[in-house]
């Protein structure tokens, strides 16, 4: 799944493509979410800047105006304040959580909260966020005994609308050249897959 980075307007506006960008990006998590069982998710990454709160941010935005009943959306002040009690299921509560490698690690909630976790949303960096830092964060999630349920790959790709899809229909290729009985693949001379599309294997499998 892709994250668009923040692109500013002169008028301070947001650009359509944005707009629909974080439209998708929020359908697609939201219908991932549906497919579990869990109930409180918390946002985390491995550093800040990977693009964490934009990613709770837009789920907000998008998620909370289509269907507020559904669900609930707190920082880390708010769960302070606040109580698993207090959110009547099945509504899904979303929490803005930490940087799992930034300062101590540690995640500021309380244990009604922590033993009310079902699981983690994680945001990787593209050229950022290394296998080492995923293994680390992966390894101090489940030392919290929090299972990840999905992985946001952050390319952050300010190149424009028209590079963005050229760099999609590339990958969409390169997925079908990996897929068994297709002619790219049994074919000896097929270009090969794209490197970033094995590093965000290796990440979506943390």
């Amino acid at each position: 799944m892709r994250s668009i980075a923040r692109q500013g307007q002169p008028d301070g506006g947001t650009p359509k493509k944005e707009v629909l960008a974080r439209r998708l990006l929020a359908e697609g998590v939201a219908a991932a979410l549906r497919g579990h069982p869990n109930r409180c998710i918390l946002v985390v990454s491995a550093r800040s800047g990977d693009g964490k709160t934009f990613l709770f941010e837009t789920l907000e935005s998008v998620l909370a105006a289509a269907d507020p009943d559904a669900w609930r959306f707190l920082d880390l002040r708010q769960a302070a304040h606040a109580s698993p009690a207090d959110f009547a299921a099945p509504a899904r509560v979303v929490i803005d959580g930490a940087s799992m490698l930034d300062g101590d690690g540690g995640i500021q909630l309380n244990a009604e909260w922590m033993e009310a976790l079902d699981g983690a949303l994680i945001v990787l960096l593209a050229g950022r966020t290394t296998e080492d830092e995923v293994a680390q964060l992966r390894a101090r999630l489940d030392a919290l005994e929090i299972p990840p349920v999905g992985v946001v790959w952050n390319d952050r790709d300010d190149r424009g609308m028209p590079s963005l899809l050229q760099a999609l229909k590339r990958r969409a290729a390169a997925v079908r050249q990996m897929l068994p009985g297709s002619k790219a693949a049994q074919t000896s001379d097929a270009p090969r897959p794209r490197p970033i599309l094995r590093r965000a294997a290796q990440g979506g499998a943390a």
